[in-house]
């Protein structure tokens, strides 16, 4: 296990602890795809971490807004 800790992991692979940290995990790096490429958090161009935490934040709303407004519609799609 300590020779090679990726191929023997601390939880089993087959566990539900695993899975449900492979999955969080999973959630999480869709969330930063999303924000990086979608919202173009990536090409941040600010002066100070002020104004980059203030940039971050309406990212995410944008990010937020947009999906609650797609699931909306779905929902209404559903019910029509």
């Amino acid at each position: 296990m300590k020779e090679n800790p990726r191929l023997y992991p601390g939880l089993p692979r087959d566990s539900k602890r695993f899975k449900e940290l492979y999955n969080l995990r999973s959630s999480v790096e869709r969330c930063n795809h999303r924000l990086k490429n979608h919202v173009m958090l990536e090409s941040l161009r600010s002066s100070g971490r002020k104004s980059a935490g203030v940039h971050f934040r309406l990212c995410a709303v944008v990010l937020l807004a947009g999906t609650i407004a797609v699931n909306q519609i779905s929902v209404v799609n559903k019910a029509a």
